[in-house]
């Protein structure tokens, strides 16, 4: 039988980033499902941040405030990574590709070239995407602290590149989005918009957040 599963008692302090997974998401309108295709790996961590935003709501009566309403809508959402893979871009940004045909070197050798691109038909789509941290627990044992986020919207990362002077400086991409309310049918429970847990092993922290996103590999 499987261990049951318990919510640790140990505090957790994060300390690093490690790896991100994401794939495109899917909503089933006849099975109420989400899935999520074309997962994989898409980069090494640098910096992840995630902001709530709520819709809020005040009733004063009597001089006082007698009502007050918090409902989460969505939230900002970042991550930084060492590099990402044109492959990744077309997941993640819905990026189109092309290709163009170069001639190279003196004997004018033809070779294809693929490119990605962006315009008016490439508006992006949602994805889902899960990453882990290390993090210090009472034991004083590395354990790992593990993110998803169900539905997200990013744009292409923005990028600046400098001439090499005395110093190299390291062109890393950091893309911003949105996360938002997953679908769901009507008079159904809304599935959450952000599942967060806390595991003893990398393997453990890897293998969530595959679990999270239906990646059998």
């Amino acid at each position: 039988m499987p261990d049951t599963a318990t919510l640790s008692k140990n505090e957790y302090i994060v300390y690093g980033l490690r790896d991100f997974y994401a794939g495109v998401y899917n909503y089933n309108t006849e099975t109420g499902t989400i899935s999520y295709t074309d997962c994989a790996a898409i980069g090494h961590g640098i910096t992840a941040t995630l902001g709530f935003r709520f819709a809020e709501g005040r009733l004063y009566a009597s001089g006082v405030l007698r009502r007050f309403k918090r409902k989460l809508t969505g939230g900002s959402v970042s991550f930084g990574v060492d590099a990402l893979k044109l492959e990744m871009q077309k997941m993640l940004y819905q990026a189109q590709e092309t290709e163009v045909k170069i001639k190279v070197g003196t004997a004018q050798t033809e070779k294809t070239v693929k490119n990605i691109g962006y315009g008016e038909t490439t508006p992006g789509h949602p994805v889902g995407y899960a990453y882990y941290a290390p993090a210090d627990d009472n034991d004083s044992d590395d354990s790992f602290f593990c993110v998803f986020v169900r539905k997200a919207q990013f744009g292409p990362p923005e990028t600046t590149y400098n001439t090499e002077n005395d110093s190299i400086t390291w062109v890393t991409p950091t893309t911003t989005g949105e996360f938002m309310a997953p679908d769901h049918r009507t008079g159904t429970p809304a599935p959450l918009m952000i599942e967060q847990t806390e595991v003893d092993t990398e393997e453990e922290a890897v293998a969530w957040c595959k679990a999270m996103l239906g990646m059998t590999t």
